[in-house]
């Protein structure tokens, strides 16, 4: 679950990232040669079948994010082709997410195991309760957790026999401050490219009525890596809606 994101200025850039950053390395004992290679970037924008969820405010998407995104989606009357509804009322987007934490929290509790006995050089203390928070389950509590990840992988399935792509807002809310505290959803949105792995890109879709910049989200099935990034790269020239740096609220 816990992948290299790219980030940078442009989709070009993101593109020759990837290429580099996806390839095998013998010298690394995690690196797989891909059991899913990319699909050639051979999409008609004009004939993809777009999924969109029926209510984003059920799933948490405050009213201003969803504002933007639909001022988005209706510059994109062409290059989302066509539109439908996709069913995500057996996919609870906040319990999915906190299976995947404590997925994560579990292994990091192995990595970092120098580091939390590192008493001259301590951790700080919110992050050994998020770790802590994982040492107090049980091994069937991450296997139940676990089993998250099958079902992902059967709604990814059965998602992109219906539809080429999942578009949605990348974040329910905005951008936060960094010495506020990080809003508990922040991640929904993103957790079932996560735990499907799917690849999934994110380009500035407007801004909000603060002035902070707000993503749009494009999932894709897996090996469509090179797809999303055409497609995105279409939307992004459509939609010229690059925050000015720094964005200052």
């Amino acid at each position: 679950l816990d992948a290299v994101g790219l980030l940078a200025r442009s989709v070009a850039d993101l593109t020759v990232l990837l290429q580099v950053l996806a390839g095998y390395d013998a010298d690394d004992a995690r690196s797989r040669r891909r059991r899913v290679a990319f699909a050639l970037p051979d999409w008609e924008p004009g004939k993809l079948r777009c999924g969109l969820l029926p209510d984003l405010a059920a799933v948490g998407v405050q009213p201003e994010v969803i504002a933007v995104f639909e001022a988005a989606l209706a510059k994109l009357p062409r290059e989302l082709g066509e539109r439908r509804t996709v069913d995500f009322d057996d996919w609870p987007f906040a319990r999915t997410r906190r299976a995947g934490l404590l997925l994560m929290e579990a292994e990091m509790l192995g990595t970092f195991a120098e580091d939390l006995a590192d008493t001259e050089h301590p951790v700080s203390e919110r992050f050994r309760s998020m770790l802590g928070y994982a040492a107090r389950k049980s091994a069937a509590e991450y296997a139940a957790a676990d089993r998250v990840l099958d079902a992902a992988t059967l709604k990814m399935r059965r998602l992109f026999a219906q539809v080429d792509v999942l578009v949605l807002p990348t974040t329910p809310q905005g951008a936060f401050p960094l010495d506020g505290p990080i809003p508990d959803t922040q991640a929904d949105l993103t957790s079932f490219a996560s735990l499907a792995g799917c690849p999934a890109v994110s380009i500035p879709m407007g801004t909000l009525p603060n002035g902070m910049p707000i993503g749009l989200q494009l999932v894709g099935a897996r090996g469509s890596d090179l797809r999303l990034l055409e497609l995105a790269a279409v939307c992004e020239a459509t939609l010229d809606a690059d925050p000015v740096y720094p964005a200052i609220a």
